[in-house]
């Protein structure tokens, strides 16, 4: 037999168990009334589906695991050379070859975790985790494996999740060798020395201490807890309670019970292995068959639970429908909507629940967040799920603003979200969706960066349990096929208010709880949803289709329109001339050179670097705006600045929402930070950042649509600024489905009646070609130019009618943008996004204000010694509530902040950089133009503008023994700049942190991958031309999505 395959034996027995399958499966087909009872082929479909090898790693039908291959799926630039092999002992491994790597590493992973706690010993696993660590026969000392790794430029690391236990080590290229001699020794003859109980048992407790605070932690340990009990519900830390005194009660030896759990999970045929390292891909086999040939294999069965179904879900029937009032440890206002699923190992070819993540998060001015934010109830709106295996919990965490502060307000969240969610569930879902959601991730996934080795390590240990070999790499990120059933299936019976459990986090809601968990002592009170509430949400999840696509008409919902900003070219420009190999041109970045007329003409210090070393087709931009602007209050400065740009951020948030799902980002923020990464955050003040990144494709459309919504001078509608469907519907007419993917051409195709008096700003191209000044046009003028002669050509804000947010809706159209109203002569800024901006500024100055840990008090002590000045966050948060207190609204308050942004954009100076796929010719019009869009009436040169007062680079080494390094998670707590610190307008949910990736062609089936290519999308390779600015004429845009019902040419196969 050839290396690298197997092959079924069938004996006896299993030739009997054909028989009986063949036998079942005609006596099935027969029961079903088919026509044609010979019929073989649906038997044989069956037989296959039943007899087929099952990937107990994944738990999908697939093809005989081979035990070597060198056919892993790989990003296109990753340069890697990658092998999977399996040792005889049936320990699985990874082998990673980068000759350039400047760090090598390894990871084990052992296929049990807290899950399999014994009941008596919670946190067992844990313990047995930090145990492992403390040396073994060949390497006996306790701090052996430590000490070599850390004497040789590394670190280690160790964690137990719910399933899995994984020990990690980095390391200097030149000792992996040797660190994986010691790392074996740990798992073939670990010691597990009595003497070292009471040290790592208080290890494991000071952990528990630290989570004990933890707003996160408590919220995910309470979520499992169940009446039922049992492993969902266990407590997978430990303490000294439970492996101490717990276990000197019952007469358990912790020492005897930990070496138990180690004889009966730590075989060696639960164990996966990933190694990245300087050598060759031989030379790493022979160190890994060597060193892990050895580890013993009991050939244990895998751990097995009972997974969630429809027949079976972790907690008792009264649990559901129930809320939860739970008291946090910050003084937070969130409210969680809790679902319980069959667990998603199974489903990573499809991924059903990342599209309903999806559409739940989607910010666009039709979504469920933007709808709930509009009524004042939210801030932010995020999904998350977690445990794969056994039952997979989604979670739907709003955070609430001062006026959802209600179980009034929570309940009309409820009723959103299961309007939105029955829409989904009633609405098949559409091919051209997932194959939109498969391309951005083939994108993310091509293009991706290569990630350093400790952290492919980690990863790839955990997808040799999940996907087959050839897809560890890819099978987290790609969709490989679209199953619409399931998506229904998920949606109409999992998304139910039968199945849900609301948890609301506030200490005044859950003044009276009369509850306390019993590890973390969280306080809390249950009881059922309100009858008359939890009716309503039955209902709507039983009402017919036309009944519910009213309700989101009449609620001004839609599902996200196809995403304009996703890339149709991804070609890599030549290399600029001087710069091949050996050539001369300098590496570093060069000053764009403006032309003598244009306002950023030797004031602008821009610079640009094109890539010549990752061959991405990405481009990233920054520019900084060091406005001359001061407020006579330098902490009432800070306060007007971080409310103008986080209200900007929220409205270009939902105008901008599609750019992340197309793999881009999108930054406006206050401040940038200086000195060294491993000090507390120090900060330039009185400096606005703009950034975008991503595909260069579409990078410069992007970046001026982005200018030019900043620099919008009309004002905007308070009172009322997004008017329901009923306002802004317009009747259909012939050719209006056209419209959401062609510019506007004349009146006549465009609006056949408004039923709305606001008014628009449109620009109007007379007949002779000329183009009027921009003014505004009322209902009668709209109606009177419809009745004119089609010459007359008006385009819409000069852009695509998709960007201005017209779509079809149940027969109708309808606009998503706010309509600008006339006069005003601020930049953008409305009140309902200052609205939240100012509840959101209040929460997270009391949060760190209230829940100032010492670390966080010690690095306030170095931004004193540092930067001048400095304003820490209770000064702000006092501030705050000053500014409040004085004025009866905060209407007063918005025009002292929007008086102060155009104060900002008066006066400034400007440097930034522009690096990536993109030429210096390009960059100098990009940033000429963006500059050119943004309301800056004066440029000053760079040099002129006083800085803050830094103190030197000894300074910062000296204040830097003041306090210790911010690396711990307890210190996500806001720093004293934390409310004008530069951010992302879209916020990644937690299960995409990665954005999927591709090539010049957007499909990357490799040759030698043998299973089913993902999704494939062609693209051109040829660089298109390119609009240097926003289009002006009625010639559709070259992005302009197709007029088809499917957005792109290939189709994922169907499941």
């Amino acid at each position: 037999m050839k290396q690298g395959t197997t092959r079924p034996r069938v004996g006896l027995t299993g030739a009997v168990l054909l028989l009986v399958v063949w036998t079942v499966a005609i006596l099935i087909d027969c029961s079903s009334g088919s026509r044609v009872l010979f019929d073989r082929r649906p038997i044989l479909a069956r037989l296959r589906r039943a007899t087929s090898f099952v990937d107990s790693t994944s738990g999908q039908n697939a093809s005989p695991r081979p035990t070597k291959t060198d056919k892993i799926r790989k990003p296109r630039n990753d340069s890697r050379n990658y092998r999977y092999i399996e040792l005889p002992n049936e320990l699985r491994a990874l082998l990673v070859s980068d000759p350039e790597c400047d760090e090598a590493a390894a990871s084990m992973r052992v296929g049990v975790g807290s899950m399999s706690d014994p009941p008596k010993i919670p946190g067992l696993a844990h313990f047995t985790e930090h145990m492992l660590f403390q040396g073994s026969k060949r390497f006996p000392g306790t701090h052996d494996f430590f000490d070599f790794v850390h004497n040789h430029g590394g670190y280690t690391n160790a964690f137990t999740s719910k399933f899995s236990t994984v020990f990690s080590f980095s390391i200097g290229p030149g000792f992996l060798e040797p660190g994986l001699d010691r790392l074996a020794d740990l798992f073939s003859a670990p010691l597990l020395k009595s003497e070292n109980l009471l040290k790592e048992v208080n290890a494991v407790h000071s952990e528990y201490i630290i989570d004990l605070t933890d707003d996160g932690r408590r919220k995910h340990h309470l979520i499992r807890q169940t009446a039922k009990g049992g492993p969902f519900s266990n407590f997978t830390v430990g303490n000294l309670e439970s492996l101490m005194e717990r276990t000197k009660q019952q007469g358990i030896d912790p020492v005897k019970a930990m070496r138990e759990f180690h004889n009966k999970w730590y075989s060696s045929n639960l164990m996966t292995l990933a190694v990245v390292g300087r050598e060759s891909l031989d030379v790493l086999e022979s160190h890994v068959r060597k060193h892990f040939g050895n580890v013993p294999n009991g050939r244990v069965t895998p751990p097995v639970f009972e997974e969630c179904s429809e027949a079976f879900i972790p907690l008792d029937p009264n649990e559901l429908g129930t809320e939860t009032l739970v008291v946090p440890e910050a003084d937070l206002h969130d409210a969680t909507f809790v679902f319980y699923l069959p667990p998603q190992a199974k489903n990573w070819r499809s991924k059903p629940l990342q599209f309903i993540s999806e559409m739940l998060e989607h910010e666009g001015p039709t979504s469920l967040s933007s709808k709930l934010k509009r009524e004042g109830l939210i801030t932010s709106l995020v999904t998350d799920y977690w445990s794969p295996e056994l039952c997979t919990v989604l979670q739907v965490n709003v955070r609430l603003t001062e006026g959802g502060r209600s179980k009034e307000s929570v309940y009309k969240i409820g009723h959103a979200l299961f309007t939105f969610l029955r829409n989904l569930g009633v609405s098949r879902p559409e091919r051209w969706r997932v194959t939109e959601m498969a391309k951005i991730r083939q994108l993310g996934f091509t293009f991706a960066d290569m990630p350093d080795p400790y952290a492919l390590t980690v990863r790839a240990v955990e997808g040799l349990n999940y996907y087959t070999p050839e897809e560890v790499i890819a099978g987290d990120r790609l969709i490989y096929h679209f199953d619409p059933d399931i998506i229904q299936q998920y949606v109409q019976k999992f998304l139910v208010p039968d199945n849900v459990r609301l948890f609301i986090f506030d200490k005044k809601l859950a003044a009276d709880v009369d509850r306390e968990e019993y590890w973390f002592k969280i306080k809390h009170g249950v009881e059922p949803i309100m009858d008359s509430v939890f009716k309503k949400w039955k209902e709507i999840t039983s009402a017919p289709a036309n009944t519910v696509q009213s309700m989101m008409r009449m609620e001004g919902m839609a599902l996200p329109a196809p995403n304009r900003f996703l890339p149709n070219n991804v070609a890599i420009l030549p290399r600029p001339p001087g710069s091949g190999q050996g050539a001369e041109k300098s590496a570093f970045p060069e000053p764009l050179v403006f032309a003598g007329d244009h306002i950023c003409a030797n004031k602008c210090a821009v610079f640009h670097k094109q890539d010549t070393t990752f061959h991405s087709p990405k481009a990233v931009v920054e520019l900084q705006i060091y406005y001359t602007g001061s407020h006579e209050d330098g902490v009432r400065e800070r306060i007007l600045t971080a409310l103008y740009v986080q209200s900007l951020r929220f409205a270009l948030r939902e105008r901008f929402a599609d750019t992340h799902r197309a793999g881009m980002s999108l930054g406006l923020g206050s401040g940038v930070a200086v000195g060294s990464t491993t000090l507390p955050t120090v900060k330039r003040q009185r400096v606005l950042t703009l950034s975008a990144a991503g595909f260069s494709d579409k990078l410069d459309y992007v970046l001026r649509a982005f200018a030019k919504s900043l620099a919008a001078t009309e004002g905007a509608s308070d009172e009322k600024p997004i008017p329901s469907p009923m306002e802004l519907g317009v009747t259909m007419s012939h050719g209006v489905r056209h419209l959401m993917h062609s510019r506007v051409t004349a009146p006549s195709n465009v609006l056949a009646s408004v039923q709305s008096s606001r008014v628009y700003t449109t620009a109007v191209r007379l007949p002779g070609g000329g183009r009027a000044a921009r003014r505004t046009l009322t209902h009668d003028q709209i109606t009177t130019m419809h009745r004119k002669p089609a010459s007359m050509d008006v385009t819409l804000m000069r852009t695509p009618v998709s960007s201005l947010g017209i779509r079809i809706v149940g027969g109708r159209a309808e606009r998503e943008a706010t309509p600008v109203v006339a006069g005003g002569g601020k930049p953008l800024l409305e009140k309902r996004f200052f609205r939240l901006a100012f509840d959101q500024l209040r929460t997270d100055l009391r949060v760190a204000t209230l829940n100032r840990t010492p670390l966080a008090q010690a690095n306030d002590a170095v931004l004193e010694l540092i930067m001048h000045p400095h304003v820490p966050v209770h000064k702000m948060y006092a501030a705050l509530f000053e500014m409040e207190k004085n004025h009866p609204t905060l209407d007063a308050i918005f025009e002292e902040v929007a008086d102060w942004g155009v104060k900002l954009w008066n006066e400034a100076a400007v440097e930034g950089l522009v690096q990536g796929n993109i030429t210096s010719e390009s960059a100098t019009q990009l940033v000429g133009d963006v500059i050119s869009l943004l309301p800056l009436k004066n440029i000053v040169a760079a040099n002129t503008i006083a800085k803050p007062t830094i103190s030197s680079f000894s300074s910062l080494r000296r204040a830097s023994s003041v306090a210790p390094q911010s690396s711990s998670k307890q210190d996500s707590v806001p720093s004293s700049d934390m409310p004008t610190s530069t951010e992302t307008l879209s916020m990644p949910s937690s299960a995409e942190s990665q954005t999927p990736e591709s090539t010049d062609r957007a499909s990357f089936p490799m040759e030698s991958t043998t299973g089913p290519a993902p999704y494939s999308v062609e693209l051109s390779t040829g660089r298109t031309p390119y609009p240097d600015d926003l289009p002006t004429s009625s010639t559709p845009y070259p992005d302009d999505l197709p007029t088809s019902s499917t957005p792109y040419s290939d189709d994922l196969p169907t499941s």
